[in-house]
């Protein structure tokens, strides 16, 4: 509806007796009328346009709104409140979800953690450690080791960045949220904010300890001098070219097998033999152990089987005139005779059965990866000696 088409409806006649003040204010009137006909049609034409597009626009201002003549829009209790107090997430994939206020969560680690519980999670040993290693890296300033990334506190954000770095209880990024509450962005400023702190006192501090310190603070045992590993080290064996411990293996034709107890790798073989025992455990087991003969109980010895090389026949000899028994021993090119061949081949026999019992010694996994640093000499014996007796009750006779 156009203003031409409305004042053309109106038409004033000649022979009008009004006088001309009120026809002036009729026209007034009517104008102001039209007017706001216009205003309404162009106002609808706009709420029309704004649906169109999705209501996207601002809605118009109350105040704008009462000065056109409009009735303001007046929220109800229904309708969506102006502002919201929830945190909306900007990730596009979480549009429908809001975030946690972690602030008012209780805090996950605080200052009355144990020091066990400090020692499972980061690796220091006790809280003071941990506390002091914090305090050295931001150089005594209170308000480096209390500044915050995030919502938690200064002690949980060293504590989770301590803990991820440790590796053992947290170890990967997924698990920080879910522990500690902020989101991962949050959680990986806090290990990168933690990490430049480090850097800058790895660079404040010198690389290397000065000599004197040094000298201060190592421990005695290194100011003893050592030679050669074979000379000097009671494990160093020089045969294995290596630190060792040395143990002997028996067994009877019967298949029962036993173990002497384990001596240092650089004793020799012949001192062992002398030394270890088990000549004069053999002779007392052999008076209690008299075998009759003739029809009179007598004392036989032990006969001793060796392999070529041990020197024990004057050991052996000296207690309870034990026998010895090893394969005979051919010089240069000279050639057995019978009674030699025959008697190292019983020797090669014989003692093929002691390899077999060697590997039934060593089966123990325990045993066979050997002794492991802060480890026990005393429990690695006591398994070496017991595993034989045990697996006389667990395998059949190997001879």
């Amino acid at each position: 509806m156009s203003l031409s088409s409305l004042y053309g409806s109106i038409s004033f006649s000649d022979t009008d007796e009004e006088s001309p003040e009120k026809r002036v204010s009729a026209l007034m009137t009517e104008n102001e009328h039209l007017r706001s006909e216009v205003a309404s049609q162009n106002f609808g034409r706009m709420q029309d346009w704004e649906m169109a597009e999705g209501s996207e626009r601002n809605p118009i201002n109350p105040v704008n709104a009462v000065a056109a003549g409009l009735e303001p829009s007046v929220p109800t209790l229904t309708d969506k409140p102006p502002f919201s107090f929830e945190l909306k997430s900007e990730m596009p994939r979480d549009a429908k979800s809001t975030r946690r206020q972690h602030s008012l969560d209780e805090p996950k680690v605080t200052l009355d953690i144990s020091d066990a519980e400090v020692h499972r999670r980061t690796g220091f040993k006790t809280k003071d450690h941990l506390l002091t290693y914090i305090f050295v890296v931001c150089n005594g300033d209170t308000s480096e080791i209390m500044r915050r990334s995030t919502v938690l506190t200064w002690f949980e954000e060293w504590f989770a960045h301590f803990e991820y770095k440790w590796g053992r209880t947290l170890s990967r990024e997924i698990d920080l949220p879910a522990e500690y509450g902020p989101n991962m962005i949050c959680m990986r400023k806090i290990i990168d904010d933690k990490y430049s702190l480090e850097v800058s006192a790895l660079d404040r501090w010198p690389t290397y300890v000065s000599h004197e310190e040094d000298c201060k603070l190592r421990k005695s045992k290194w100011d003893e001098k050592y030679g050669k590993f074979e000379d000097e080290s009671l494990c160093g064996c020089v045969y294995y070219a290596m630190n060792c411990f040395k143990g002997g293996i028996f067994i009877q034709l019967c298949g029962w097998m036993g173990t002497a107890p384990l001596w240092p790798g650089a004793v020799s073989d012949t001192d062992y033999n002398k030394r270890a025992g088990y000549m004069k455990e053999q002779h007392r087991f052999a008076k209690d152990d008299l075998v009759m003969v003739n029809g009179v109980q007598s004392y036989r010895a032990f006969l001793n089987i060796y392999d070529k090389g041990y020197r024990a026949k004057l050991v052996a000899h000296r207690e309870g005139e034990q026998l010895v028994l090893q394969p005979d021993f051919a010089e240069s090119d000279r050639r057995f005779n019978r009674t030699q061949t025959l008697r190292s081949a019983s020797v090669a026999s014989d003692r093929g059965g002691n390899e077999r019992a060697v590997n039934v010694a060593k089966r123990s996994w325990y045993l066979k990866r050997g002794f492991q640093p802060h480890s026990s000499a005393k429990r690695l014996n006591h398994a070496w000696m017991t595993w034989s007796f045990q697996s006389n009750f667990m395998y059949d006779p190997i001879l």
